[in-house]
């Protein structure tokens, strides 16, 4: 079914397209008329990404999972404005999901799980508890995100194929969070303000990286070492082998620069399970001096943040 999706052609009809490009050219000739004829681009652009998505459902999947370590720069314009890339995209799936998925009887195969009714019944257990919460604001807001991620789900078992599930989808957390975290590396040493913030009391500089905070970014890298670890064990080549250290190495650094506490237990934690994983498989010196050697200094810088903050 995936491969049908992706192959599919053209679903408008004549007359369709010939009122898609009438109106196309009307808002284009109406920008052009204002002082920012600059704009006058953005309806063809918007047309040709609408196209290729079309063509390639999936990407706009990658796309948004490449945008999640990404948080504090995927609005345009301000960091609270409507205008975001990861809404857009998910807009532009739901519409190609009605338009190719729905009419084909096929996707209730593709959605079948036994983990939904459970999703579905902590779903409402939690929207009865957000009726008689005291903060119903948060709740209800908690609870949508919730909502969203159960349909990200769904979104990812139509849309990603076996192939995808295994190859891509991990290569592409990895890159994104490597990205990132190169990107808190530089802020933290190099007094980047982009991708670094200091503490209220002013004592301390904790790395984001593109994150919205340090924590976050130290969420983002502990659920991507383990596919690093995994690249680095099976890697065919050297190339890829140096690369997969490279990348453990950065995100190893970069958790140091977040000084996040709650990050330090889970790293260790994980670290000690990813050893007892592939102790057969990693060589003694490198498994434990080359990606490992920023964590021996770990637990002592956060226990001086720990004794800078602590009154």
């Amino acid at each position: 079914m995936r491969q049908e999706m992706s192959d599919s052609g053209a679903f408008w009809s004549n007359r369709a397209r010939d009122v898609l490009i009438l109106l196309l050219a009307a808002i284009t000739v109406a920008l052009l008329a204002t002082r920012g004829y600059l704009l006058a681009l953005v309806p063809a652009l918007l047309i040709l990404g609408f196209l290729v998505l079309n063509r390639h459902m999936a990407l706009a999947y990658y796309l948004i999972v490449a945008l999640v370590p990404c948080g504090s720069f995927r609005s345009l314009g301000t960091p609270h404005s409507l205008l975001r890339l990861h809404w857009m995209l998910g807009g532009a799936l739901i519409l190609l999901l009605a338009l190719h998925c729905l009419p084909r009887k096929a996707i209730r195969e593709e959605l079948k799980s036994k983990l939904w009714p459970w999703l579905g019944l902590f779903l409402v257990v939690s929207l009865i508890s957000a009726l008689f919460s005291r903060y119903s604001a948060t709740a209800f807001k908690h609870v949508a995100l919730f909502g969203s991620a159960c349909l990200f789900i769904g979104v990812t078992m139509i849309f990603v194929s076996e192939h995808g599930f295994r190859k891509t989808l991990p290569a592409v957390i990895v890159v994104t969070v490597s990205l990132s975290a190169l990107l808190c590396v530089i802020g933290y040493f190099f007094s980047v303000p982009f991708f670094a913030e200091k503490t209220a009391m002013g004592a301390f500089k904790r790395g984001t990286g593109t994150s919205p905070d340090p924590n976050n970014m130290s969420l983002m890298i502990i659920f991507a070492l383990p596919f690093a670890f995994y690249y680095l064990v099976n890697a065919r080549t050297l190339l890829r082998r140096a690369l997969a250290g490279a990348a453990i190495f950065i995100n190893l650094l970069a958790i140091i620069t977040t000084y996040s506490r709650g990050g330090a237990l889970v790293l260790a934690l994980m670290m000690i399970g990813l050893l007892l994983e592939y102790r057969r498989r990693l060589q003694p010196i490198s498994a434990c001096s080359s990606p490992c050697s920023p964590c021996l200094r770990y637990p002592s810088r956060c226990r001086l943040r720990q004794a800078t903050q602590t009154v």
